[in-house]
This record gives C-alpha cells, sequence and structure tokens, in this order.
C-alpha cells in the first residue's frame, strides 16, 4: 500500500483475503504518508502519537522493522519501506539532520534530505472513526442477539464480543480486529481500489480462488 501511495510501478502477490479483505480509504492511508525535510519544524509529542496509530510500536533501541524510539533529541523508526532504520536528529524541534543507520552498530549509513514514512499496518483507524464503528458493533451485536434462540450460542457471542467492545472502546485495536472492519470502516475499500486503472490483475487457479470467496462471505 506504502508503494502504491508513492506511484511506484509495483508487482503485488496476494492471496484472496489479502485482495478483498477491507482496507482504509485510500484517502486516509494517504494522509498517513509523513514526509520529513531538513529544517522542517516537527511537534515530537504529537508524532509519537502518530506513530503508535500508525502501527509502530515504542521501544528502548529500534532493532527491527516497526519499531521506533525517542531518546532526547533523536528519532528512530524502522519504515517497512526501507532497508536500514532512520535516525531524524533534532535540534529543539528543527530536523538539524535524517540519516539510514545500521541497528547492529548504530553507525550512519546514508544522509538524506528528506524521507517519507508510512503506516506499519493496515489497522488505521483514526479514534473518531472508531467510536462510531463500535457503535455500529454494539448495534449490530444486539440485532444478533435478539435472533438468537440457542442460549449457549448466546453466553458464548457475549462473552467474547462484550470483552471485544470494551477494547475498542477504551481505544486498543485488538488483534482479530479485521472481524469487525465491515462495521468499522463506514464504507467498505480494498486492494481493487488502491491500484491504477491501468493495471494489470493476473487470477491464477480461478477455480480455487471462486472456492476462497465462497468461503469468506
Amino acid at each position: 500500500l506504502n508503494s502504491l501511495m508513492t506511484n511506484k510501478a509495483s508487482i503485488i502477490i496476494t492471496p484472496v483475503s489479502g485482495l478483498i479483505g477491507y482496507l482504509p480509504s485510500p484517502e486516509l492511508w494517504a494522509s498517513y504518508q509523513l514526509h520529513f525535510e531538513l529544517g522542517e519544524e516537527i511537534d515530537l509529542t504529537k508524532l509519537v502519537s502518530q506513530f503508535v496509530q500508525m502501527g509502530y510500536v515504542r521501544v528502548g533501541m529500534v532493532e527491527s522493522k516497526g519499531e521506533f524510539s525517542v531518546r532526547g533529541g533523536i528519532l528512530d523508526i524502522y519504515p517497512l519501506t526501507y532497508e536500514d532504520p532512520i535516525r531524524i536528529e533534532l535540534f529543539d524541534t528543527e530536523i538539524d539532520s535524517i540519516r539510514t543507520f545500521s541497528p547492529d552498530n548504530q553507525r550512519s549509513i546514508n544522509k538524506y534530505d528528506h524521507v517519507q514514512i508510512g503506516p506499519a499496518t493496515e489497522r488505521i483507524i483514526p479514534n473518531a472513526d472508531l467510536q462510531l464503528g463500535v457503535q455500529r458493533i454494539e448495534d449490530a451485536f444486539k440485532t444478533t442477539l435478539s435472533k438468537t434462540s440457542d442460549q449457549q450460542l448466546k453466553e458464548t457471542l457475549v462473552e467474547k464480543v462484550t470483552y471485544d467492545i470494551e477494547q475498542l472502546k477504551q481505544g486498543h485495536l485488538i488483534d482479530q480486529i479485521y472481524k469487525y472492519f465491515g462495521l468499522i470502516y463506514e464504507k467498505q475499500f480494498s486492494l481493487l481500489d488502491y491500484i491504477p486503472n491501468d493495471s494489470i490483475v493476473i487470477v491464477d487457479e480461478i477455480s480455487r480462488v471462486h472456492e476462497v470467496v465462497e468461503q469468506l462471505k
């Protein structure tokens, strides 16, 4: 998705679930493509919150993709689209240097005038949208319970779904949140909405694809 947002020529290989699964709108994804340039002023506190929402995990020292750390005026982050992590050094609130570095010995590799950092997860949900989505989940859950006559099944649903709803209300993106994407996102988008209109789509083993699609419905 990050590659598609930068209009790079791309070859994408995906299972059926990846092709038709729910995704944030392309406009929302594009709004989380963060650009950094030398001399730019940034709000580090706000940035930390953004990175967490973008799926990055805050650690003491960056070693793996999807991690970031803040130490004084130094921001380290390891985007999925870079071979090496990025170090942004600040002079007060101004970007003083941008460079990649080795996670093994912390030595600088290349300097840059600007970089673009995209999300580390497909689960991009602004808090306001999440709360609206939770309300839709609760409404759908009540409807489902009212139509369920099996008492044991009701108890199982209440146990599992109630916990998920409470976690989502607190802003926690649960591991299996994808189960609720159809309700959290008011409009549904898929990978097909991201690819350019002149793309070539090749489907292999079409009969098997039809079977999987029926299973995923």
